[in-house]
């Protein structure tokens, strides 16, 4: 709530707050930061908790849901930021959502995918059909420049590869268009628009 007021707050006075990015790495909150944080809110808590209870001690026990909040705002923030008490809770089955708890049909159906492509054997048409294959093998190719003659070369080689199919050629052959990025692009692009 005391954030809120303060975002709220700098919005009129044309404040700039800022928003760190978040801390994704299994790391703890120090007291120092956990002070620094709620040290404010936890001030106002034991404050009007103590006015509370010696000036008007009838609402006292009213208010005490809100000051508990205030008062335990330290402690929770550090408690909730333990690496160690998330795995806990993890394995109590606490805090989870669906998708941790039953597998998304989706995610089901990209493992059953992944073991059918695993089990079968990849040819080169597959890298020259398939986009994913066809994207890995060329994102692991090795920069090099190739000289006019390699260029052309390969070149005729891929008309070779449109006429007459990836039977055609040798392995030497098939392993020189498959090291430039260049021809093999040109021979992916073909293949989709013959579709």
């Amino acid at each position: 709530m005391l954030f809120q007021i303060r975002f709220v707050l700098a919005i009129l006075f044309r404040q700039n707050i800022g928003w760190s990015a978040q801390q994704r790495q299994d790391r703890s909150t120090r007291f120092a930061d956990a002070a620094s944080a709620h040290g404010m809110q936890t001030l106002i808590g034991i404050t009007a908790g103590l006015i509370s209870w010696f000036y008007v001690p009838a609402y006292f026990w009213w208010f005490l849901p809100v000051l508990c909040g205030m008062l335990t705002a330290i402690p929770l923030l550090m408690l909730s930021s333990s690496a160690n008490m998330g795995r806990i809770a993890r394995r109590l089955g606490l805090f989870l959502t669906p998708a941790e708890t039953q597998v998304p049909q989706v995610l089901q159906y990209l493992h059953e995918e992944q073991l059918a492509a695993a089990q079968r054997q990849l040819s080169a048409a597959d890298v020259l059909r398939s986009p994913e294959i066809f994207a890995l093998h060329s994102a692991l190719l090795p920069v090099k420049s190739f000289s006019r003659r390699e260029q052309h070369h390969a070149g005729g080689l891929l008309y070779k590869l449109m006429e007459e199919g990836v039977d055609s050629l040798e392995t030497h052959e098939l392993r020189e268009i498959f090291s430039q990025p260049a021809i093999l692009q040109e021979f992916h692009v073909w293949v989709w628009s013959q579709r």
